[in-house]
This record gives C-alpha cells, sequence and structure tokens, in this order.
C-alpha cells in the first residue's frame, strides 16, 4: 500500500447515524467535533462535523467531490473540477481534480470509479491531518465571548507535485470548525527547487455547484442578480468598505463551460464558484521560500430567513476573527 491509503486506512470509518438531532446550533451549540474520517466509498476522505461534510476522493488524484449540508441532507456539487489552478511563469496548471464526467448537471458517486486523472496537473502524494493552527498571534485584551483561539476543529493538507514544474510542492489546506458549518481553504506554494518561481496568478477555489434556480436568460455578468447557493463566501482579501457585498474582490460566480445541458440556452448561468485575486500576485517565490494565498471560507445556510444567515454570519466573525 502507498503512503496515501495506508494513511486513508488508519482514519476512523465515518459515522452512518445522523450528525446532528435536534436543537439549533446557533442556540444550543453542537458538541460533536469536526473530525477527518474514511467516507462510505474506497478511497473517500471526509472532513465533518455533523452540519457539513466535504468529502474528497484520494484516488487517482485529490478532489472535492461532495459538500454536504448535514443541516439539510442537500448535496452542493454538481461536478468535479480541479482542486486549483495556478499560471506559473507564464503556463496554466490544474492542481488535482478528475476527468471524465460525462454529465455536468449532476454527479453520480458511482461514476467516480470510472473517472480518471489529468496526467499534466498537479498530482497527489500525500496528506496531513491536525488541529486549527491560529492565522496570527492574540491574546484577549478585553471581553470577546470567551472564545478560543484558535478555534477547535480539523485541517487536512493535501500535498500535490508535477514532473512539469520539477521542485514546486503546491499544499492545498481546508479546515473545517467545531459546531459551526464553516468550511475554510488556502493554498501554500513551497519553492524547494534551486531557480526563482514566478507565480502569475491562482485560482484557490473552484465549485461546480448545484442550481439554486434555472433560468433561459441567465448571465454570468449578473450573477448579483440570479438566485445562487444556499452559502456566503467571503476571503480576508478584502476591504475598503463596511460589508462584504460592496468589497468582497475575489468571490466570483462565472459560467460553466462543461455543463452544456443547463436550461440557459447560451450556457452562461454563473453556476460555478471561484475564488481568486482580481490581478495578480505577480510575484517571484525564490528558492527555499513558501507563498501562502488569502483564505475563503464558505458559510453554509440552513434556510433562506435574512435574520438567520445574518446571525450565522455573525457567528462566523466571532469564530475565525474574535
Amino acid at each position: 500500500m502507498d503512503q496515501i491509503s495506508v494513511k486513508l486506512a488508519a482514519l476512523p470509518s465515518i459515522v452512518t447515524e445522523p450528525m446532528h438531532e435536534g436543537g439549533d446550533w446557533l442556540v444550543d451549540r453542537v458538541h460533536r467535533p469536526a473530525i477527518a474520517c474514511r467516507g462510505k466509498m474506497a478511497n473517500e476522505l471526509v472532513i465533518t462535523n455533523g452540519l457539513v461534510s466535504r468529502v474528497f476522493r484520494v484516488v487517482p488524484n485529490g478532489a472535492t467531490v461532495d459538500i454536504v449540508n448535514e443541516m439539510t441532507g442537500e448535496s452542493l456539487i454538481r461536478g468535479v473540477k480541479p482542486e486549483a489552478r495556478l499560471t506559473i511563469g507564464g503556463k496554466e496548471h490544474a492542481v488535482g481534480g478528475l476527468i471524465g464526467q460525462a454529465e455536468y448537471a449532476y454527479l453520480l458517486r458511482e461514476w467516480l470509479d470510472q473517472m480518471g486523472t489529468d496526467p499534466s496537473a498537479f498530482q497527489l502524494v500525500g496528506f496531513d491531518i491536525g488541529k486549527i493552527c491560529p492565522r496570527f498571534p492574540w491574546k484577549r485584551t478585553r471581553h470577546a465571548g470567551n472564545v478560543a483561539w484558535p478555534p477547535g476543529g480539523v485541517g487536512v493538507s493535501f500535498i500535490y507535485t508535477s514532473v512539469n514544474v520539477p521542485g514546486v510542492d503546491v499544499v492545498v489546506h481546508h479546515e473545517l470548525y467545531d459546531g459551526i458549518p464553516l468550511l475554510c481553504k488556502w493554498l501554500e506554494l513551497k519553492n524547494t527547487s534551486a531557480e526563482p518561481v514566478k507565480v502569475d496568478t491562482f485560482t484557490a477555489e473552484i465549485l461546480a455547484m448545484v442550481e439554486a434556480t434555472s433560468t433561459p436568460q441567465g448571465s454570468a455578468s449578473k450573477a448579483t442578480a440570479a438566485v445562487l447557493p444556499p452559502v456566503h463566501v467571503e476571503s480576508d482579501y478584502i476591504f475598503a468598505a463596511m460589508s462584504p457585498a460592496v468589497c468582497d474582490v475575489t468571490t466570483r460566480w462565472v459560467k460553466d463551460p462543461q455543463y452544456t445541458s443547463q436550461v440557459a440556452y447560451l450556457s452562461d448561468s454563473p453556476v460555478q464558484l471561484e475564488s481568486a485575486p482580481p490581478a495578480g500576485p505577480g510575484l517571484i517565490v525564490e528558492p527555499g521560500v513558501s507563498f501562502e494565498t488569502f483564505r475563503t471560507w464558505i458559510l453554509v445556510h440552513d434556510g433562506t430567513d435574512r435574520e438567520r444567515r445574518g446571525l450565522a454570519q455573525r457567528r462566523m466573525y466571532r469564530t475565525i476573527a474574535p
């Protein structure tokens, strides 16, 4: 068995009974911690806290194959995409992902065994599991609700390499927090070569999400007018305004060219979530140096009530920035 299979086999099996019964996570607090475990299918790694689960395939390559809203039972993913995209030295590279999905309106889990890996993409070579590390040092100097820092939860780091970019390791970091349906993701590029590497740009998150509605005349340029999936997406590359809706420059709802069976006859519905900087960074990473991207958080909602969504967002801020 290879390193990935050995580590996966050592994880506990996923709990099959409902993870969260009764109560209200905004009021009662959920005491089941976030964990990493083996999924129901072979070659699956899952991070779950009873409120939301993110399911990864680790063979033949690393890929997100589902995000499950455990509060409603909804699956939020309709297709497999690369974990990230990097443009290095003027050439774009996919990180992880699976190929061979014939239909992007939905995803059947039994299709995964027939899907392969793109040989030109970065390939998964290992993963590590641990606790959440603090993004910055923080000493409590005033009342902050007695929240923990760093917050409780689980972190998984997937390590990718490519024969096309020797000496460069791409680490895709994922976090899931205790007691809140909140996911976090960011990239880390490690230059282990003897030459500098130029990172032109990157896309840190790519998710083919289930449509919240289907319209015959959608427009990727009018995503604000579209009905979007039940998630709040935000990064810490955000500034210059009092509202994330105004100052968010990294979240993009774009069209998915692989989704050819959608209702919109121009195939331009904003059905793919991406998180990327508006420009650059155009950064030179020297030998022996690492570069980390901004973090992207995905908060999964359990309903459409505006007040409840606002309370969930406030809980998010108290968790990640007390």
